[in-house]
């Protein structure tokens, strides 16, 4: 017998009515065990034991077996390989086999493994749920012989698993939150090769959601809504990605099938040389935006016309309009920062806007005194020290705003710098910059202002030192200005001991194909790698790779043909197959990034505080 085996013995008394006996080891405990009826436990150890058979009618009638034990059962050896490819939702099987040295029986036991794994026989089935799929899964079978001789066996399965996502556009408007599913021309995962090219995998879409089927672990390029001009790709290893885009405004608005005429007759009782008029209506989201600073129409009277090209304007769905005006700040810190406030204002108003024809808006702004007023300290050396990783030639403009975004705070509306003049979705009542370009610090002090708003819409600050960055197209005799540069953007308004800073810095050591960023790259090939460190400054939540198209349109005027941006948690990408094109010039801009924790999963679903530190590379062509 082996060590630890237990087998049973028989007796058998002759010429006596009481045919029952007394079983024992003569060794005693170190011999091993038997019980009443027989059944004898090897021990532990190697040796030779007795078992004895004591008659109760006469104990002097004994029989003695001879127990040779060697020593421990050999242990099985496992003969089968455990597979280990498998998929979500499929079922996985493996039939395990195992012999015994000693001759005898095998049997099997699951020891450990997913919750809903399971072994019958020989036989492990699995399906492996979403939850299971593109993580590691490990699981131990345990093999005994008849002998009790055992053995384990580990292996672990990396299911391919489906990417799930979700496409909702999520709109704040005067109805409050309102979440509508999304729509995609399309969804494709490219699996890396680990040769430097992908695989492609084509997803299915449907309203506010889209999958991928059968994509193994690890990272891979996820790319949602492709046409010729405009996607959005995601570098990540996650399974659930939620690909939602926070907006302003209404979702059901509408543009007229004819182009209508407003014209604009505004009183305006703060007049100055240099004015500034608005007109906004945030219910239909960054589209209504007017702008005019044409002295003399914005002087004491705004009076102009313009074509309405805008979704039309409906009062009864929440649509209300404000109407503003602004004009220079008093000199601030010894003349050297100046700057616009809001001077002026009408609204809400109920302008209605229908398809075609002219319509009349007039009547009077209010002037308007301060009621709020902001700690304008900002720590303009911080910014100034990371400017040359934006781009060697960059020489930015200082601009500290306060700024008002309609409806909500539970995200910022608008990645990327903000310009008070341009920017569409926000309201900017205070606007300072200084007369020449300064990196000096400074402390302007409580500096007032009026905000005529409603105060359930939020207020943050902002301070970006920003620029003007022209690239001509091949060709191009006109070139394009990108806005670039680096910001903060905070609920937190600055204090006189807490001064706004730079969130992040731009990355550094930025390559592409190894070689320098910002120089031009002739022959970057169609799938370049863009590779980068993290920057001197911050610790980012992530980066996103903003690839732009130029090209011109007639006499040579350098626009934006096509627009693709890659956001990702990693510090290098391989540029997936279909971005660049040759014939064309780009630009690549890689922002760095502080404001949205779960860049992996959610890469639109930024919120404040908000830090952003651009870099913008060199011309780049496919070749030649």
């Amino acid at each position: 017998m082996f060590t630890n085996q237990a087998q049973a013995f028989t007796a058998t008394v002759t010429g006596s009515s009481n045919t029952s006996v007394t079983w024992s080891v003569q060794e005693g405990a170190s011999g091993g065990s038997i019980t009443n009826a027989g059944l004898y436990n090897a021990p532990a150890n190697a040796g030779t034991f007795h078992v004895l058979a004591t008659s109760q009618a006469d104990a002097t009638k004994v029989a003695t077996a001879t127990v040779t034990v060697p020593g421990p059962a050999p242990a099985p050896t496992f003969t089968s390989t455990a597979p280990t490819s498998a998929s979500e939702g499929q079922t996985y099987s493996y039939t395990v086999a195992a012999t015994d040295p000693a001759g005898g029986t095998v049997s099997y036991q699951l020891t450990s493994g997913p919750t809903n794994a399971s072994l019958a026989g020989s036989v492990l089935t699995w399906t492996p749920s979403h939850a299971q799929a593109r993580i590691v899964n490990g699981f131990t079978i345990t093999a005994t012989t008849s002998e009790q001789g055992s053995a384990t066996q580990m292996f672990s399965v990396t299911p391919n698993g489906n990417i799930n996502g979700v496409l909702n556009t999520i709109d704040y408007n005067s109805s409050g939150k309102v979440v509508t599913p999304g729509q995609t021309t399309g969804v494709v995962a490219y699996i890396p090769t680990g040769t430097g090219s992908y695989t492609q995998i084509t997803g299915t879409t449907g309203s506010g959601t889209f999958s991928v089927p059968n994509v193994p672990p690890g990272y891979f390029m996820l790319q949602v809504g492709f046409n010729s001009t405009y996607s959005q790709l995601l570098w990540t290893n996650a399974s659930d990605v939620d690909f939602s885009n926070p907006v302003q405004g209404r979702t059901d608005s509408t543009r007229g099938t004819t182009t209508p005429t407003l014209n604009v007759n505004f009183t305006i009782p703060v007049a100055d040389s240099v004015d500034q008029s608005y007109l906004f209506i945030p219910n239909l989201g960054s589209y209504v935006f007017l702008h005019d600073s044409n002295f003399p129409k914005c002087n004491s009277q705004w009076t102009d016309s313009f074509s309405w090209y805008f979704p039309l304007a409906d009062p009864t769905k929440g649509d209300q309009t404000y109407v503003y005006h602004s004009q220079p700040v008093a000199d601030l810190l010894n003349h050297t920062w100046t700057g616009n406030q809001l001077t002026d204002f009408a609204g809400s108003l109920a302008l209605a806007k229908p398809d075609g024809g002219n319509v009349n808006f007039s009547g009077s702004m209010a002037a308007q005194t301060s009621n709020v007023s902001v700690r304008a300290n900002i720590s303009v050396s911080q910014f100034a020290a990371l400017a040359g990783g934006v781009s060697p030639t960059f020489s930015g403009t200082s601009v500290f705003t306060m700024n008002v975004q309609p409806y909500t705070a539970e995200y910022y509306l608008n990645l990327g710098p903000v310009n008070a003049n341009t920017d569409n979705s926000t309201i900017a009542p205070l606007v300072l910059f200084p007369y020449a370009q300064t990196g000096t610090d400074a402390d302007l002090g409580d500096v007032p202002y009026s905000d005529p708003f409603p105060t359930a819409w939020p207020t943050y600050a902002a301070f970006n030192l920003i620029a003007h960055l022209p690239y001509a197209a091949d060709g191009g005799t006109t070139p394009a200005e990108f806005w670039g540069g680096i910001g903060t953007l905070t609920l937190n308004l600055p204090t006189s001991g807490s001064p706004m800073v730079p969130m992040v810095g731009p990355a550094t050591s930025i390559k592409i194909n190894g070689n320098d960023f910002f120089q031009a790259q002739p022959s970057a090939g169609t799938q370049p790698v863009v590779s980068w460190s993290a920057p001197s400054v911050g610790i980012p939540d992530g980066y996103s790779l903003n690839i732009i198209q130029l090209t011109t349109v007639g006499g040579g005027v350098t626009i934006i043909g096509g627009q693709n941006t890659i956001y990702t948690t990693q510090t290098s990408i391989t540029l997936p197959p279909g971005l660049l094109k040759s014939g064309y010039a780009y630009v690549f801009q890689l922002q760095t990034f502080k404001g949205n924790s779960n860049v992996g999963t959610a890469p639109q679903l930024a919120t404040f505080p908000w830090g952003y530190a651009d870099a913008f590379s060199g011309l780049v062509h496919v070749g030649p």
